[in-house]
Formats: structure tokens, C-alpha cells, sequence
């Protein structure tokens, strides 16, 4: 939003483009990469634990943050937070179940990183976003935008 509001949607999409890039050549070619929204990403990670998600999470994090961008002159870095949920901690999970546990972490950990000095297991971190969760599930018409993968990649 930031980027957007001071450098323009176009500096926006660029950097949303890299960051898509990046979190496609870091993961496996079975592994699912998809916008979900202005400026989030769902990645589903295949046949991995919720140690292996959270570790993928945290390497992508840093690396985002390592990345720089020139735009109107001034070096502009950006950071990212995670919300990780997993199938395997959820009896009978659903899409639903799956996006709303993320989205859930995303908050606790968008919530903690702003409040470093609280005790984040005194609070409750609904997601503003359950309508929209709701939503996708119900009508599975809607498509994400998914990158493409170059050919020979994993």
C-alpha cells in the first residue's frame, strides 16, 4: 500500500511481479502459487510438515527483505509477514478451514511484529477476512491468477 500510495499502482505491480518470481523459483513445481488479493500471496505447500511450511515462510521472508528496488530515486525495500496453517493439524480439513488459520497466524503475526513488547497469547486475532474466505469457497468459479512456470524449472 505504501508503495503503491507514494510511487504509483504500476511501482506496485512490479514489485508484487518480482516478489511472485521469487516465491516461484524457491519452490517446487508441485507447490501452488496464487495472488489472493491486492498484495497477498497462498502458497500451498505439498507433502510437507508445519515445521518445513513455517521454515519455507521464514526463508522467503528474509529474502524479500533482502531485495531493493529503484523507483523515483529512492531505494525502496519491502517486508513481508506469514500466516502458516497446515491439513495436518486440522481433522477433515477444508479450503475454508485452511484459509482462515492462515489468515488468522497472518493477523497474530502482523499484530506481534507491531507490538513486540505484549504478550500476544492475551489476545484474540480475528480475520477481517472471513467474508471474504467465505466467498471463494462458495463460489469456486473464481479463479486466482496463478504464475506461470518457465519450463525446466522446480
Amino acid at each position: 500500500k505504501q508503495v503503491n500510495d507514494t510511487f504509483g499502482h504500476l511501482s506496485g505491480d512490479r514489485i508484487l511481479r518480482d516478489v511472485g518470481a521469487l516465491f516461484l523459483t524457491r519452490t517446487r513445481h508441485e507447490d501452488i502459487i496464487a495472488r489472493y488479493g491486492g498484495d497477498e500471496f497462498v502458497l500451498l505447500v505439498a507433502n510437507a510438515a508445519a515445521s518445513q511450511a513455517e521454515t519455507l515462510a521464514a526463508r522467503l521472508c528474509e529474502e524479500v527483505a533482502g531485495l531493493q528496488w529503484l523507483l523515483g530515486g529512492e531505494t525502496v525495500h519491502i517486508g513481508v509477514t506469514t500466516g502458516v496453517s497446515s491439513s495436518a493439524l486440522l481433522q477433515r480439513p477444508s479450503v475454508s478451514q485452511l484459509l482462515g488459520a492462515g489468515d488468522r497466524d497472518l493477523y497474530k503475526n502482523k499484530w506481534v511484529r507491531a507490538h513486540p513488547s505484549l504478550d500476544p497469547e492475551m489476545y484474540e486475532y480475528p480475520s477481517s477476512r472471513e467474508s471474504k474466505i467465505s466467498e471463494l469457497v462458495e463460489f469456486p468459479s473464481r479463479k486466482f491468477i496463478v504464475p506461470e512456470r518457465a519450463s525446466g524449472t522446480e
